[in-house]
């Protein structure tokens, strides 16, 4: 072994004094890995080894650094990656997503409003009565099973779920559509009924609400 790593020593001098020309490291042949290492620490030869990940595991992750002159393994490292950080991460995640909405309830004035087509001109969109959400209400005037609510958005956000008490009757709703009269008040909550003769015997009542979701 010693014998072949000096007969080709001549050939792995970083510096040729005779021609003066620097021999770049990714020249030098390659030997065996230690004997190779020990020459050039021995030479102050910083060796420039290209690495790549072989392999990636959840939690675990092992990377094989490979000499690419020599193909072979230099060094392999396990690293756990940290369980505890995606714990926290997990449980800042499941806190935000529980967070309790308040279910104080709130006092407002209810009116009603029209579904039929003749009363629904301003959310009449290609024939279909459309809500300032862009919900197609056409056929119904429940949404996904809640009853349709509009609302002013700065007071109560869109997508919000409400739990509704007027008129005698508890049920819930969505906060899905507006209008002009309803943008001017912070109190007001219009709720959609079937024809023009239900809105206008509804008239103006006083009711509650509280949140089961607040916003989308």
């Amino acid at each position: 072994m010693l014998a072949a790593i000096a007969s080709i020593l001549p050939l792995l001098m970083p510096f040729n004094a005779d021609q003066g020309e620097c021999i770049k490291v990714n020249e030098i042949p390659p030997i065996p890995s230690v004997a190779r290492e020990e020459y050039l620490t021995e030479h102050g030869i910083t060796p420039i080894i290209k690495t790549e990940v072989k392999e990636k595991v959840v939690y675990k992750e092992r990377v094989v650094y490979v000499d690419r002159d020599t193909k072979e393994t230099v060094k392999t490292e396990v690293k756990d990656i940290p369980k505890k950080e995606t714990k926290q991460v997990t449980k800042a995640e499941s806190k935000k997503e529980s967070q309790p909405v308040s279910n104080q309830s709130q006092n407002f004035e209810f009116t009603a409003y029209s579904h039929e087509p003749s009363e629904a001109q301003s959310h009449r969109y290609n024939g279909k009565i459309v809500t300032a959400t862009g919900k197609d209400v056409t056929d119904s005037i429940y949404y996904q099973g809640y009853r349709i609510l509009a609302v002013n958005p700065s007071v109560i956000p869109y997508g919000s779920i409400l739990s509704v008490s007027v008129n005698g009757q508890s049920f819930k709703g969505i906060a899905l559509d507006t209008g002009g009269a309803i943008m001017s008040r912070s109190n007001r909550i219009d709720l959609m009924v079937t024809d023009t003769n239900e809105a206008m015997g509804f008239g103006v009542q006083q009711g509650s609400i509280s949140y089961v979701r607040k916003g989308w």
